[in-house]
């Protein structure tokens, strides 16, 4: 099995993971980009501060071999489009993919455990399909701030 083909089937299993806790997952197959997947939250159940945060992640074999320019590369996308920057790798309880919140920048000698948060795979419970959405509803937008509903249509948060 190729480097490629192992990577592809990493980046297939994150996108399992994260679909059966009710995320709507995008690959981007064969980019060669900052990003490999883009991971949208459209689960139905969340608390009311919680706000629509996309995660842009990066899929590696092992999260040390990412590169400084493409470590700063995925936080300063991730910043600019106002999504979450995170890393995918194959550090788990055997080899099960993990999923790490990158935290702020790299410089060039700098450990990059300190700036990385693991988030937990039992912190995204598995959610019914009954509980997924298709597609996003016009609360859910509203809950995001990208606009109001009210009985004559739409209105755009002006604030």
């Amino acid at each position: 099995m190729t480097q490629y083909e192992r990577g592809t089937r990493l980046e297939r299993t994150v996108h399992k993971r994260l679909t059966e806790r009710g995320f709507y997952v995008g690959r981007m197959a064969g980019s060669h980009g900052i990003a490999d997947l883009i991971a949208f939250d459209v689960r139905r159940v969340r608390t009311s501060d919680r706000r629509w945060n996309p995660w842009l992640i990066n899929v590696k074999m092992d999260r040390h071999h990412v590169s400084r320019d493409e470590w700063n590369a995925l936080l300063t996308l991730a910043n600019v489009s106002g999504m979450g920057a995170y890393i995918a790798d194959r550090s788990g309880p055997r080899r099960i993919p993990q999923m790490w919140r990158v935290n702020g920048p790299r410089d060039h000698h700098e450990r990059i455990d300190p700036l990385l948060q693991a988030v937990p795979w039992e912190l995204l419970p598995i959610v019914p399909v009954s509980a997924r959405l298709i597609e996003p509803t016009w609360s859910d937008l509203s809950d995001a701030g990208l606009g109001s509903i009210v009985d004559s249509g739409i209105v755009l948060d002006t604030d």
